[in-house]
């Protein structure tokens, strides 16, 4: 089934769940960018290795988002609490 025939209200959801991903996606260049800048003590293996979980995690989100396109009740609750909760609690917290 194409994205188009889907409802408006799940295209527009899975649009804005992308978007939190690339909101996410451009803090965590924008932090490693101030890392850099400050030669801050953080070693490069932490660094890197803080990387790679996030990747992974955005990875991970992507393809919980797309199974909203295919009604999975459990991928909006997943969502919500992983997107919605931490990713308030990441506003609030360092990042990194």
């Amino acid at each position: 089934m194409n994205i188009i025939n889907y409802p408006k209200s799940i295209r527009r959801s899975v649009y804005l769940w992308y978007f939190a991903i690339i909101a996410a996606t451009f803090e965590l260049v924008l932090v490693l960018m101030q890392f850099m800048l400050e030669n801050s003590e953080e070693t490069v293996g932490s660094i890197v290795i803080n990387i790679i979980l996030r990747l992974l995690l955005f990875i991970i989100l992507i393809l919980i988002i797309r199974q909203l396109l295919y009604a999975k009740n459990w991928a909006r609750i997943v969502l919500t609490i992983l997107l919605g909760v931490f990713g308030i609690l990441s506003m609030i917290v360092s990042p990194i």
